[in-house]
């Protein structure tokens, strides 16, 4: 497939997936929704109606944007400043919590007490790097493991040539924590289509999930979408954008959500 097909097919899966089950709210796509919920200023990207609508009838495919995200790196938006979706729409500070990976999560109050559910939470992040590295292939995958230092985390690293640091051959672990974070109480968001009960709330800013010594090949949003199959449906990962390469995405069980919504 030559790279104006490849553009062409990346910009239609981000409309069809984005919008798809959310076109008919007021409140924006569904990646908008719990960006917002979750403590992350976005803002959804318009495509012009037509254009919008001729996607969403060519494309029916439903793994299309699974396959399309394996096996591009990411995609890139660059070439659809024709559709007014452009990369430059999510230039954010370095500092700024936009700009991190991060998962955003809703979880029962069964968990118990706020305490142990961060422990809970936590130690479910870890188990779903576990899977998620287990599934990349050709790697030594670690058992689940807990630290103090900098704070209380469990963590699972994956050994093998894809994580091969250049600047040291020594170096072949891609590691991933999930720090153990006490939760807010709030009231469900109304996108998760529930009757309003009360959660608990892990935002963005509380940086659940964190990223060490990620080198080499290794596919890093493949790896966060694979993640994402593995958590409750509660909970979200978020992929901060990428510079040249990809803007920002919600996973949920392996789909991908973008922050795309047809103009009026």
């Amino acid at each position: 497939m030559n790279t104006l097909k490849i553009a062409s097919v990346l910009l239609t899966a981000a409309i069809m997936t984005g919008c798809a089950s959310t076109s008919s709210e007021p409140t924006g796509s569904y990646a908008y929704q719990i960006a917002k919920a979750g403590g992350l200023n976005l803002q959804d990207q318009k495509v012009p109606k037509a254009q919008y609508d001729a996607a969403l009838s060519s494309v029916t495919d439903a793994g299309l944007n699974t396959s399309v995200l394996a096996s591009s790196h990411g995609f890139n938006m660059n070439g659809g400043a024709a559709l007014g979706v452009g990369l430059a729409a999510w230039l954010f500070s370095p500092e700024a919590p936009e700009q991190r990976d991060a998962v955003i999560a809703f979880a029962p109050m069964s968990l118990g007490d706020k305490q142990n559910a961060g422990k809970a939470f936590a130690l479910t992040l870890a188990k779903a790097y576990q899977n998620a590295f287990k599934e990349v292939g050709n790697l030594e995958v670690s058992e689940v493991q807990h630290t103090n230092f900098l704070g209380e985390r469990y963590f699972v690293s994956g050994k093998g040539p894809l994580c091969r640091d250049n600047q040291n051959e020594q170096g072949e672990s891609c590691l991933f924590a999930a720090s153990i974070e006490t939760p807010v109480v709030r009231t469900s968001p109304r996108f998760m289509g529930m009757p309003s009960r009360e959660t608990y709330v892990f935002q963005a800013k509380d940086k659940v999930l964190i990223e060490r010594n990620v080198y080499g090949s290794f596919d890093k949003r493949v790896f966060l979408m694979n993640v994402s199959k593995h958590l409750p449906d509660w909970a979200y990962v978020y992929a901060a954008p990428v510079p040249k390469v990809s803007p920002p995405m919600i996973f949920h069980k392996g789909e991908v959500h973008y922050f795309v919504v047809p103009d009026a």
